[in-house]
């Protein structure tokens, strides 16, 4: 979707729904570790909106909070496991809509 205040003036969006959109991110590391990966994003839902975030299969649920507008970004910590070499991150949702992904902050 349009977004002139994302990374690229867009973001992933239409997670979940009547689609079952997804969003997926690949992307290597030196080491296996637990890290906080920040998730931007956007919500112009008053409530938060919820997504399933997968990271190499094992699956949480995640409350991205309120942007207060569609065209104003923000972010969200999700504490994940990751595995030496490739990851794969997959957001989705099978009830409702996810919020709009911008981008995936991996720290190296």
């Amino acid at each position: 979707v349009d977004c002139s205040q994302c990374s690229g003036s867009s973001a992933a969006g239409y997670l979940g729904g009547d689609i079952d959109g997804t969003a997926t991110f690949d992307f290597s590391v030196a080491a296996a570790d637990r890290v906080t990966l920040i998730v931007n994003h956007k919500n112009g839902d008053k409530p938060s909106r919820y997504a399933a975030v997968s990271v190499n299969g094992k699956e949480q649920a995640v409350a991205f909070l309120s942007t207060s507008h569609l065209s104003t970004t923000g972010s969200s910590a999700v504490h994940v496991d990751l595995v030496q070499g490739e990851n794969t991150v997959t957001f989705s949702r099978s009830k409702g809509w996810g919020p709009d992904v911008d981008q995936l902050v991996v720290p190296q």
